[in-house]
């Protein structure tokens, strides 16, 4: 089971138990093949503001290497092919992470629409969701 977490890049979390108990074999084995060893709730805090800062590393790296002009052109190409609904939650993402409930306040949408147009956009590569169910533009 770890390796397939692994090998799809999703972080792998395991609390020790005893290792004379047959209850935690599961777990101790989990943690021999890599998996994060969790003792307290800021061991997954941690870790996941780590994996969020490399996130936002690796897009900035992204938009940094496109000439702006090839990035306002994939802005007009893209607000022509959107629906109504995707263009207003597209228009609410930026290049700074936004939490899901964040969007959906500030959307003239119900919170079950903002949720299907966010997967949907995140489907098409357009925008990217980071741990913590935030979302940044993809690439623009």
């Amino acid at each position: 089971m770890n390796w397939f977490a692994m090998s799809q890049g999703r972080e792998v979390f395991a609390i020790p138990g005893k290792v004379d108990s047959a209850t935690s074999v599961g777990t101790n084995r989990l943690i021999k093949q890599g998996a994060k060893l969790i003792e307290t709730v800021e061991d997954v805090l941690e870790e996941l503001k780590t994996t969020l800062k490399e996130c936002l590393t690796l897009e900035k790296e992204n938009k940094a290497t496109e000439p702006v002009t090839v990035k306002k052109e994939k802005e007009d190409t893209l607000s022509s092919v959107l629906s109504e609904d995707e263009s207003a939650v597209y228009g609410l993402i930026s290049d700074t992470p936004r939490y899901a409930d964040e969007i959906i306040e500030q959307a003239s949408l119900s919170s079950s629409r903002v949720i299907a147009v966010l997967l949907k956009l995140e489907m098409e590569h357009v925008i990217t969701q980071l741990p913590g169910k935030m979302f940044i533009r993809k690439g623009v």
